[in-house]
């Protein structure tokens, strides 16, 4: 007989659980849609529940409308605390949802494929017509670790008949820290995240950190265990490549139509650490930086701040919104859906320097505890759809039930959408398809236009129309579609190359975007013209312009593009971080010549006196580090700079030896304790002995003595 204490203990345990339980109760689907708040101007409506779908994970809106959603019933099931869960063999599903009578609310659901276990995680459609119009199929992109998963529809019947690993060799493996995010480019590209790897669940069923060894379809192995990274890849499965390394677990990536990527980086480990990264191609970005307190390393010279923090959470899909059926407020924002926090985070895009400034606002919230969004997409019409796990746990391998999901609508207020039809076979529904804020249905404008190619009438006519509305989204997208076609390319090199206004009065979003691309085509034929035009515009006004020329040149020999970086880092402002960092990736393993010549402290003109003694001037790392969620906001400014604080600067982000002669020279006269501390941080970064013998001379120098300690 179990005694008093026992009993007491068993029945004070059995009241907290009810109490718990209580206090997660699930409600009804239209309840929980009652208690979502959006934005203002903005109404949300329930669309779709249970038992028409469960537990998705990731959704993807097509051309006719129709959401896709993958279901994640087997979620982690190997995990210690979800055994008392059934596993489904003939899940996890991806099933297309269509309302059919335009009540607004899902009344069919197909079933596009089944028993893609365990768990699918990201999803992109690429949807194929013919040139008559008729919907001829589709191929998904889902992460499906150990593979980037395909699934073709060859038919047209919405069900999937052939499925293939398209890569493998992926880590994170029945967990949500592999494969997933998947994302169509503007450029044809397929991209997609890959988290830190951790939990990966072997073939025993024990478990370890795995991160990935891919053998890409061209034949390149691609390998890294630099925790989460950003990955792109040709959708034949070639030329894979890695982006970005050093994030947490950054579950999806959304490209805009000018190339740019941003990215959702989770941890929610309680150290108010989740963000949002804007991606610079060959970034660094902090998690676990040797040495470094900081939860990020921002205080790093090599790792890149964040775009924006969120605090704690469980940071899932995101987006960006280049539509403006929601109102102007919202055009160009990304879109953040943290399912720890329950709700969207929105994030109005401004550009600013070499990279990008925000604040934080919310799109959507709700008050049912439940209520776990976890991705979001624009439908052809301009109206967004939320996918909602609905689950007291998340996160994790913390999950409670296997038989509940929503799908919401968000749609302007006292608006009606007009239905948008995709129509592929007209020179104005071309137009209109290449302009439409869904990814799949101007995805299939690209590649038609791409294919029937420039000298085609009807690609002709749709362009012009499209050009014609004087969109400067539609003018990115159609950039990268001029990209392929000699002409064009030859056409914008001699433009650039030419000193009269014609590439200066693109708008710097082109301009950026042109740079990116020739970057690109440097490794390729005629590599000599391509350069020649990129240096002939080191000058240009804009410092995202120079920020992409930084990186397009990052690669090649000092002997090509030297005068020009040295050009390109004489313009930094001294108080841009983004533009520093662009300046490390492309500066920092140069040869000690070129260097020593860039750090000799002439660069950004004479010094006197009075800046070696005033420290009220911008100092790394120009970025705030005294919070984790802590990020530079629209409304922020940086102090002024000088010649001094830019050649300290220089040499904090460069780290190499070359920096020291000059800065020993400085020393004495750094009177101000800003310029000392910022020296003595400059020395701490060296990786090179000689940085200890100059800091054994100095302190042997030193006469304060908590200093010299």
């Amino acid at each position: 007989m179990p005694s008093r204490i026992t009993r007491t203990v068993a029945v004070a345990a059995g009241l907290m659980l009810s109490l718990v339980s209580l206090a997660t109760a699930q409600q009804s689907a239209e309840e929980t849609a009652g208690t979502l708040k959006a934005a203002d101007g903005l109404e949300v409506s329930l669309w779709a529940a249970e038992p028409m779908l469960v537990n998705p994970t990731n959704l993807d809106v097509d051309s006719r409308g129709r959401v896709w959603v993958t279901e994640g019933l087997n979620y982690r099931l190997t995990r210690a605390g979800n055994k008392a869960f059934e596993r489904f063999e003939d899940a996890d599903k991806i099933k297309i949802l269509a309302d059919t009578d335009n009540d607004g609310r899902a009344d069919k659901v197909t079933v596009f494929a089944d028993k893609v276990f365990p768990v699918p995680m990201g999803i992109a459609i690429e949807e194929h017509w013919s040139k008559d119009g008729k919907y001829q199929g589709c191929k998904v992109f889902v992460g499906n670790s150990p593979d980037l998963l395909v699934l073709e529809d060859t038919d047209g019947d919405d069900i999937a008949d052939k499925r293939y690993p398209l890569l493998t060799g992926f880590g994170g493996i029945d967990s949500d820290h592999g494969v997933h995010g998947m994302a169509l480019g503007p450029d044809g590209k397929l991209y997609f995240t890959h988290g830190d790897g951790c939990c990966s669940v072997q073939q025993d069923h024990s478990e370890r950190p795995q991160n990935f060894d891919v053998i890409d379809k061209s034949g390149k192995r691609v390998k890294t265990d630099q925790l989460g990274t950003v990955l792109r890849c040709d959708r034949d499965g070639s030329n894979l490549e890695i982006l970005a390394t050093r994030l947490r677990n950054d579950y999806e990536c959304a490209v805009d139509s000018f190339g740019n990527i941003f990215v959702s980086d989770n941890d929610d480990d309680g150290n108010r650490g989740c963000r949002v990264v804007w991606i610079m191609e060959g970034g660094v970005y902090g998690y676990r930086t040797p040495g470094s307190p900081r939860h990020w390393g921002e205080e790093v010279p090599g790792n890149i701040p964040k775009l924006a923090g969120t605090g704690n959470g469980s940071p899932c899909g995101i987006m960006v919104y280049e539509g403006d059926a929601l109102g102007v407020d919202f055009a160009y924002s990304v879109f953040e859906v943290d399912a720890g926090t329950r709700v969207i985070n929105w994030f109005p895009i401004t550009r600013q320097g070499a990279g990008f400034r925000t604040e934080s606002k919310i799109l959507l919230s709700g008050d049912d505890s439940r209520f776990r969004p976890v991705d979001v997409s624009a439908a052809p019409d301009g109206s967004l759809f939320v996918a909602d796990w609905y689950d007291a746990g998340v996160g994790g391998h913390a999950f409670t039930d296997q038989n509940t999901g929503r799908i919401y609508r968000i749609t302007p207020k006292d608006k009606t959408l007009d239905p948008a039809t995709s129509e592929f076979t007209t020179a104005e529904g071309l137009a209109r398809a290449f302009e439409s804020p869904n990814t799949a249905t101007r995805d299939v404008a690209r590649r038609i236009l791409s294919e029937r190619g420039m000298n085609d009438g009807l690609v002709r006519q749709a362009m012009g129309i499209a050009m014609r509305r004087e969109s400067t989204v539609a003018g990115g997208r159609a950039s990268w579609i001029a990209a392929s076609v000699d002409d064009a390319l030859n056409s914008l090199k001699r433009d650039m190359r030419e000193e009269g206004p014609g590439f200066q009065q693109m708008p710097v979003e082109l301009r950026a975007q042109a740079v990116k691309i020739l970057g690109r085509k440097l490794a390729e034929s005629n590599a000599g013209e391509t350069l020649d035009a990129l240096r002939a515009v080191v000058d240009d006004p804009d410092p995202s312009v120079r920020r992409e020329l930084i990186l397009a040149f990052r690669g090649l020999p000092t002997s090509d593009v030297g005068e020009a970086l040295k050009s390109l880092t004489a313009a930094w402002d001294g108080q841009d971080r983004w533009y520093l960092e662009a300046l490390g990736l492309a500066l920092r393993n140069r040869e000690p010549e070129f260097l020593a010549a860039l750090l000799d402290g002439v660069l950004f003109g004479p010094i006197d006196a009075a800046q070696l003694a005033n420290g009220s001037v911008a100092l790394p790392p120009y970025f705030p580090v005294d919070r984790n969620e802590a990020f530079l906001s629209i409304h922020d400014t940086l102090p002024p700079s000088s010649a001094l604080s830019k050649n300290l600067g220089l040499m904090w982000a460069l780290k190499r030896v070359e920096a020291l002669p000059r800065l020993v020279t400085w020393m004495p006269d750094l009177t101000s304790p800003a310029l000392r501390q910022a020296a003595d941080d400059i020395i701490a970064q060296v990786q090179n002995p000689a940085g200890a013998d100059i800091l054994a001379d100095l302190a042997n120098k030193e006469s304060d003595p908590a200093r010299r300690r």
